[in-house]
């Protein structure tokens, strides 16, 4: 009789039939969601308690605003409608509370430092990069990037030019510092001939043969002094500087040489070009 009166004042829910699976999956979802609460509950800390160990002129009101206003942003993102993706990320949850409860844990450890003991690597809001550093950073991100000669020269960095490239420069170098053109910053590994500006002009970096002959593509060649290669392509290599004023009768490359062993190394599938300088 009792157990008859029960079921006929019992809610809706009460008297629903459901699988021993779907009560499963019920429950389970109901202890995650009560899990985060109590972690979220656990792991923050008021507005006005962060904003009283930070000492900082920050009210607790503005703070909330950009909260709320980050809040309602991220609300904006259009939810995956499948309902296999939302069951898979369920598995996100423990690893986002673990993340914030991290994070929590690092802000704790260093609201509860000593001011002489703060970590060494968070540096005071109100401090300024030294221009020298900016500079040094900019000098840096250009060596990285292709230049125009204009660039090349403010900055004094080297940049990799074709032979016909130095003919035209070497013939109107002025006009050449405004070309649009960009080159590629130079190294050891360049193909082309390095240009850089130096204080009086533009000149060509490059390396001469100082030996009794040198070998090109199996061929030696002798008594030929004023070589002057883009590379330095044997042992008794002397890197020099001329004006690029040299290059402008050179049109075509006397020697290009694709390899060879010298300083215990091996180079293969090289192409360097030499050409033979003026004499002055």
């Amino acid at each position: 009789m009792l157990q008859q009166t029960t079921e006929e004042t019992a809610s809706p829910a009460y008297r629903a039939r459901v699988t021993p699976q779907e009560f499963v999956e019920a429950l389970a979802a109901i202890e995650t969601r009560n899990d985060a609460q109590a972690e979220h509950q656990a792991s923050t800390l008021t507005l006005g308690e962060m904003v009283d160990q930070l000492s900082i002129e920050v009210t607790p009101e503005q703070l909330l605003d950009e909260i709320k206003a980050a809040r309602a942003a991220s609300t904006n993102v259009v939810a995956a409608p499948e309902r296999k993706r939302w069951r898979g990320s369920r598995m996100l949850i423990p690893v986002s509370i673990a993340m914030n409860l991290l994070f929590v844990i690092m802000l704790l450890r260093w609201l509860a430092a000593p001011v002489g003991q703060l970590p060494q690597n968070i540096p005071p809001v109100a401090e300024a990069m030294p221009a020298t550093t900016v500079a040094a950073t900019l000098a840096t991100n250009a060596v990285q990037s292709d230049l125009t000669l204009n660039d090349a020269m403010q900055l004094g960095t080297p940049v990799s030019v074709s032979l016909d490239d130095l003919r035209k420069i070497a013939k109107s170098p002025e006009q050449a510092t405004h070309w649009k053109k960009q080159f590629s910053p130079a190294d050891s590994n360049s193909s082309g001939w390095t240009l850089v500006h130096l204080e009086d002009g533009w000149y060509v970096r490059g390396w001469r043969s100082t030996a009794e002959h040198f070998t090109v593509q199996s061929v030696e060649v002798h008594g030929q002094t004023n070589n002057f290669f883009a590379q330095q392509i044997d042992s008794a290599g002397k890197q020099l500087t001329v004006p690029v004023s040299a290059f402008k009768q050179i049109r075509d490359p006397e020697w290009v040489w694709t390899g060879g062993h010298f300083n215990n190394r091996m180079y293969e599938g090289q192409h360097v070009e030499g050409v033979i300088l003026p004499s002055k």
